[in-house]
Order: structure tokens, then C-alpha cells, then sequence
């Protein structure tokens, strides 16, 4: 199979070796000859930021930035901790000018080298369906619109009869009889089945020629994860749980997040308080309470007050239900504060107590829990991490507004709860501040894949997305 940046090892290896050159360099020129051990500590925290921050929701190409400026995040993240090894070796060669010399320079090489690797993969992978017409024409539709196009859907193998007459879909290949001849006449990189049973005859099928045929296997909801970030309930089963209950009980990771928590809190908290100060002026004018308290759920379904600032009429607040971007019941001053997230600032409060987290998926009330743990399959599993002021499905998705785009959220929160990591909350907080600055989480919105779809009231389907059938 040929390779492709950023998932094999010669890419990593070679960003290894610019970055730690490029440290060291662009040290030894404004610093003048660093001692070896703060070189060595320098090139580690990039280089290990910028590798953070590839897994898992850089390499799937569903964030709505430039791919060329991903590479850049590592060494931005990376400088305060430059900063505060800096202030603790009280080192002559270490200073906030050294420091962001090193770290400009490091970007530049990234971006060189990545351009570089870039040039040897492929335009797009190579995809083949084990499956239906309809499963290989929905999943093409779906890629089409990722703004990396990296994947191209060439059609399907299916062993029943081909439809007669030109059709506008997919085109049939071939049967499983002929799966190895296919995926050598069509330079196939990728099998996405769409059943247990599809799986089981591919497998079948390659292991035959299991010298010659390499092309990897993936399973529908698999692929889906991948590509979309997001998970698609209805085509996982409760195994899927073996995935999701390990990564939530290190304690070491719990202890780093907690710590990682407090330290953004506060260090929020300093530009926070004028800002509420002013809010808080504005509200009271509009005669009402400035907080706005109310019950969600939170970590292990454990209830507890959310902190907001009100901005909404008193009357209208308590109702539990879906917010929208022009909801009615939004004051003026509260409209503003809702468009750049100021009225969420208070939830710092909860994220000190231990209520929240920075990052994480965000709390429901009670009666909304209740109504789509009943209609969305694990829906539950949210509740598995802390709540957070922001996260994977606000930056992808925005206000749910209804059970159908509770359904999507719910699917990123399920990714997130899979996939959380310090590389993946740093890129969250990265996006989150791209959409205060621009306001781009709406528009954002319709780049996504057709998963915003109508669904059933018990969605069987995930809206986009073809219910997987039995064998």
C-alpha cells in the first residue's frame, strides 16, 4: 500500500529531525551556543506538541482550517512552556526574543517539510464499498463535501443483481468472487464494508491472495469515525464500549486534565473580569438578575447548577428547551454576549469547583437528557467525561436547535468521548477562538457532511447515513 503523510513513520522521523535542527540552529544564532540539555528539552516540547495536536482530529481533515497551517499549532501551543522553562533555569540563552525566533523558524521548517512529504501521497485515497448501491452512493455524497477531499469513492461490490439501464450512481465492479481482481485493476487503497457478514467474505476473499493483496479492511461506522469525526449510533453495537471505558479511568490523564483545567481558568479568568464587570452593568439596567442559574447534568449523570450570564427575559429563562441563534426570548444585550460566548465566561466558576471541565461536552438539562437518552442510542456515554464550556460538537456544529441536531451532536460527543486528548482539547480551544474572532460557527455548519437531516423520532438511521443491515 503506498503511503501517505502524516500516518507513516519516515514522516514523523523526518519532522523530528527538522524540528529539533531547526531549534537547535535558530538557537545557537540568537542565543549564542545554548548548553546542549535546554536544546534537547527545547526541540522535545515542540516537537511533541506538533505531533500531539496530528491525533486523531488533524489527519482526518474535517477541521475548517488550511491544512498547510496546521503544523503551526505544535510550537504556538509549545511556547508558554518554552516561556516557563525559560523563567526556571534563569538561563542568559533563554529569553521570550530566543524563544520566538526558535519557535518562527521551527514553523517555517514544518511547513517545508510537510509540503515536501505531502508531494509523495496521492491525490485522494482510492475507496471500493463492499455493499449496496445505495450505502457507496450516500458515502460518496458525504465525502464530496469534506473540504479535504481526500477520499474518492471509485463504487461497489455487491453480490446481488446489477440494476439495468444508465444510472447516475456508483458503478458496480464486480461481486466478492471478484474482489481480488478489482481491487488490482482499479489501484484500490481502501475497503469500507458495511456489514459483519461483507467483512467476514472480504477477509475471506483477501486472505486467498494474502501475499500480493495488502489493501486494508474498514468497517463501515469505523470509516465514518474516521473520516467525519463524529460516531454513527446506528451503526455501532455496545462492543463499541470496549473502546470508550479505558480511556476514561487513567488517573494519571485525570489528574494532567484537572491540572490542565485549572491553570486555563485562571489564566481565562484574568481578561474574563472586566469584561463581566461591564456585562454585568448592562444586565442590571435591563432590571433582572445578572446569573443565571440552572440544573444539568454533568459527570456521571450527577446533577449541579450551571453559572451563566442572563441573556434572556426572567420570564422566559427556566423553560427547558432547545436553544436557537435568533431565539426570541434574547435580550439585546444578550444577544451580543451569545454571539461572542461572554455570557458563558461565569462557567469558569464551575470548571474551579469541578463541576466542568475547559473542554468537554455540554451539559443538558434534565428533561432533555431524559428525552433523548430514550431516542438516541448511547446517549448516555456523554456523560462519561466532565462537561466542558466548549467542545468537539460546538465547534463543528453550534446550537442543536432540535432532536435532529441533538442526534449530530450527540454523534461528535461520542467521537470526542473516544478520542479525548490534549491534542484534541488544544485544537477545540484552537477553533473555539477562531470562531469568537470570525463567527464562523454557523457557517461552519453547512461545510458539514449531510448528517443535519430529518431523522426518525427512535433514529434507526443516522441522517445521511444508511441503516446497516442484517446478513
Amino acid at each position: 500500500m503506498r503511503a501517505r503523510f502524516p500516518y507513516f513513520p519516515a514522516g514523523r522521523a523526518a519532522l523530528a529531525a527538522s524540528t529539533t535542527a531547526t531549534v537547535s540552529v535558530a538557537l545557537s544564532l540568537t542565543a549564542g551556543a545554548p548548553r546542549p540539555a535546554e536544546t534537547w528539552v527545547i526541540g522535545g516540547v515542540v516537537l511533541g506538541s506538533c505531533l500531539a495536536v496530528r491525533r486523531p482530529a488533524a489527519r482526518a481533515g474535517f477541521l475548517p482550517m488550511s491544512a498547510a497551517l496546521r503544523p503551526a499549532i505544535g510550537p504556538l501551543i509549545a511556547l508558554p512552556v518554552l516561556a516557563a522553562i525559560a523563567a526556571a533555569t534563569d538561563s542568559t540563552a533563554l529569553s521570550w526574543r530566543h524563544l520566538l525566533i526558535a519557535v518562527a523558524v521551527s514553523v517555517a521548517a514544518l511547513l517545508l517539510t510537510r509540503a515536501r512529504l505531502s508531494g509523495r501521497r496521492p491525490a485522494s485515497t482510492r475507496i471500493v464499498v463492499v455493499g449496496d448501491e445505495r450505502t457507496a452512493a450516500t458515502l460518496r455524497e458525504q465525502l464530496s463535501r469534506l473540504p479535504s477531499r481526500r477520499y474518492t469513492v471509485l463504487g461497489y461490490i455487491d453480490d446481488g443483481s446489477p440494476r439495468p439501464g444508465p444510472h447516475a450512481g456508483p458503478a458496480r465492479l464486480g461481486d466478492h468472487a471478484r474482489l481480488t481482481d478489482v481491487v488490482a485493476a482499479h489501484a484500490v487503497d481502501l475497503l469500507v464494508v458495511s456489514s459483519e457478514t461483507a467483512y467476514r467474505l472480504t477477509c475471506d476473499e483477501l486472505a486467498r491472495d494474502y501475499l500480493t493483496m495488502d489493501v486494508p479492511v474498514r468497517r463501515l461506522a469505523a470509516f465514518v469515525e474516521e473520516a467525519f469525526g463524529l460516531v454513527a449510533v446506528n451503526l455501532i453495537d455496545s462492543s463499541w464500549l470496549q473502546y470508550v471505558v479505558p480511556s476514561t479511568q487513567r488517573y494519571a490523564a485525570s489528574v494532567a486534565r484537572r491540572a490542565f483545567d485549572i491553570a486555563v481558568a485562571l489564566l481565562a479568568a484574568i481578561p474574563a473580569v472586566p469584561v463581566l464587570l461591564v456585562c454585568a452593568v448592562l444586565i442590571k439596567l435591563d432590571h433582572g438578575p445578572v446569573l443565571y442559574r440552572q440544573q444539568r447534568v454533568g459527570y456521571r449523570g450527577t446533577s449541579f447548577q450551571i453559572l451563566k450570564m442572563r441573556s434572556m427575559r426572567v420570564a422566559d429563562g427556566a423553560a427547558e428547551q432547545w436553544s436557537a441563534r435568533d431565539d426570541p426570548r434574547v435580550t439585546a444585550i444578550g444577544r451580543l454576549m451569545r454571539r461572542t460566548h461572554i455570557d458563558e465566561l461565569p462557567q469558569i466558576i464551575n470548571v474551579l469547583r469541578g463541576d466542568m471541565s475547559i473542554v468537554g461536552p455540554r451539559p443538558e438539562q434534565p428533561l432533555l437528557v431524559r428525552r433523548l437518552d430514550a431516542r438516541i442510542p448511547f446517549y448516555g456515554l456523554r456523560h462519561v467525561v466532565k462537561p466542558g464550556i466548549t467542545g468537539w460538537a460546538q465547534v463543528r456544529c453550534g446550537y442543536a436547535g432540535s432532536e435532529a441536531g441533538s442526534v449530530l451532536k450527540a454523534s461528535c460527543d461520542l467521537y470526542y468521548v473516544r478520542h479525548h486528548s490534549f491534542g484534541l482539547d488544544c485544537l477545540i480551544l484552537f477553533e473555539t477562538l477562531r470562531t469568537l474572532v470570525f463567527d464562523q460557527q454557523w457557517q461552519g455548519a453547512g461545510r458539514q457532511p449531510a448528517f443535519d437531516r430529518p431523522v426518525d423520532p427512535i433514529p434507526r438511521e443516522v441522517p445521511g447515513i444508511p441503516a446497516q443491515r442484517s446478513a
